[in-house]
């Protein structure tokens, strides 16, 4: 599943660039999606990949918190 996920969201969303890294989060500044492909196989590394695609998807650039992204 997790290389389906990781595929699916590769061919879709071509704008994004994706890194694998220890851990997942967005970087504005170079428009690139850190992952770790180790976590990917459960649901919750899945989850976060998608959570931070999200991020990429949204435009966002400049927080610090998702608190503060929603406030």
């Amino acid at each position: 599943m997790s290389t389906n996920l990781l595929t699916s969201i590769l061919n879709n969303h071509p704008s994004l660039s994706f890194t694998e890294d220890v851990n997942f989060y967005w970087s504005p500044q170079d428009s690139t999606v850190h992952y770790n492909p180790e976590k990917l196989s459960d649901s919750q590394g899945a989850w976060s990949l998608i959570h931070e695609v999200s991020h990429g998807l949204l435009g966002h650039t400049a927080y610090t918190t998702d608190y503060e992204l929603l406030s």
